[in-house]
């Protein structure tokens, strides 16, 4: 079994998408859940038959949800007017970010952030007037990224890490001083880090696309690494070595881990 709930724009709201007894429940299963559209990049040159394949774009996840609205266990109508307003406010106007969250038989949850890229899709007020009321909706989703969340690995000290996603994952590092020659990174690389006193805490990002080192929230790159740059990643489905030459008073390694699908 699959089961499918949103965590509404406002961060808290859950909503059961899987349970029999909830007043909004999937009829089928989304669309979306099989990696995201994409076009290939091709190359082409004058008197070539054909092209070069140079890679793909990713575009933005779209999922699709259709769903039964009421029915069931018998809802009186203060309860349907409840359950639909909750809907509308969970799914947002398309501004703010919801979470579709899929969890598989084995309990791995996986997540999207999500925007309302279509209309509401549930039922008129004045049908809810009705305790009985039973009808049909849907909605589509609109993910800004590609891929899939699950929790990241979390490991305090550590000696190795392993990325269980589908993609290079770029260490996120936390340091609390005192530090004394400590040097960091992963898959032998080694980057030294100026020291800092006690109490005072590195903030650490190793992705190219958003690089950056905070001393207790304020950028810290310059004199915490000088000219030095973060070039090791770990690769999909790899364990690798963990450096933390000298000494720290903690260090906490973070990896992101995604996917292509939702499940598998």
């Amino acid at each position: 079994m699959v089961d499918y709930y949103l965590i509404g724009v406002d961060g808290d709201t859950r909503i059961d998408l899987s349970d029999p007894e909830s007043p909004i429940r999937l009829t089928v299963d989304p669309e979306g859940l099989d990696g995201p559209p994409h076009d290939p990049a091709m190359q082409e040159n004058v008197n070539q038959g054909g092209a070069f394949y140079k890679g793909q774009q990713d575009k933005p996840n779209q999922i699709k949800l259709l769903y039964r609205f009421g029915g069931g266990i018998g809802f009186d109508s203060d309860e349907l007017m409840e359950a639909a307003i909750t809907w509308r406010r969970s799914l947002g106007t398309g501004r703010e970010l919801a979470e579709f969250h899929v969890v598989d038989d084995q309990g791995t949850d996986r997540w999207q952030w999500v925007r309302n890229s279509g209309s509401y899709g549930g039922p008129a007020p004045s049908k809810l007037r009705s305790a009985q009321y039973v009808g049909n909706g849907g909605v589509t989703l609109t993910s800004d990224s590609s891929y899939w969340e699950s929790e990241a690995i979390d490991v305090l000290d550590p000696t190795t890490v392993s990325n269980g996603g589908d993609f290079a994952a770029w260490p996120q590092w936390e340091i609390t001083g005192p530090t004394t020659g400590l040097k960091i990174g992963v898959d032998g690389e080694q980057i030294a880090l100026a020291n800092i006193p006690a109490g005072k805490v590195y903030t650490i990002d190793t992705d190219p696309t958003l690089p950056r080192i905070m001393l207790d929230g304020v950028d810290n790159w310059a004199s915490a690494a000088g000219r030095q740059s973060f070039r090791k990643s770990v690769p999909p489905g790899e364990t690798v070595s963990v450096t933390t030459i000298g000494s720290a008073d903690s260090v906490r390694l973070v990896l992101p881990q995604q996917h292509w699908a939702a499940i598998g």
